[in-house]
């Protein structure tokens, strides 16, 4: 997520601790759920990874961003059956942050967004290394 403020001014607002804050209580999920993996200049290039596990998932909001997601594209409402966690999220906090619901304190340029499921063991590490 790219937004327009400058590194001296994110931090001088407590912008690490505000971007968790803001994104876990919009998201409804406790902000240990919620990494930053980097904070980089240019604006302000922040990479983060939200925990999709079994507590994440039972928030309220991401359920509904899931369900959003997985509504066929016919928009009848009806269910492809399939729930594309990742891509409802990333919608949500787009959508969140289009309408002003979500705001970081400066526009936001750039969004992207990757998830990935919880290693629970070494067998599934090694089956999830191998898709990459």
């Amino acid at each position: 997520m790219k937004i327009e403020m400058d590194l001296d001014t994110f931090y001088a607002t407590d912008g690490p601790t505000l971007f968790v804050d803001k994104m876990a209580a919009f998201l409804g999920i406790p902000n240990d759920k919620l990494r930053i993996v980097s904070i980089t200049k240019g604006s302000v290039q922040i990479k983060y990874e939200i925990i999709l596990d079994e507590e994440t998932q039972a928030s309220p909001t991401i359920q509904t961003m899931t369900q959003a997601a997985a509504t066929d594209s016919s928009g009848n409402g009806t269910s492809s059956g399939e729930v594309d966690a990742c891509g409802g999220v990333s919608s949500g906090i787009a959508n969140a942050i289009s309408s002003g619901a979500l705001d970081f304190g400066g526009e936001v340029s750039q969004m992207s967004y990757a998830c990935s499921a919880p290693v629970e063991d070494d067998k599934s590490f090694e089956k999830a290394e191998k898709k990459q």
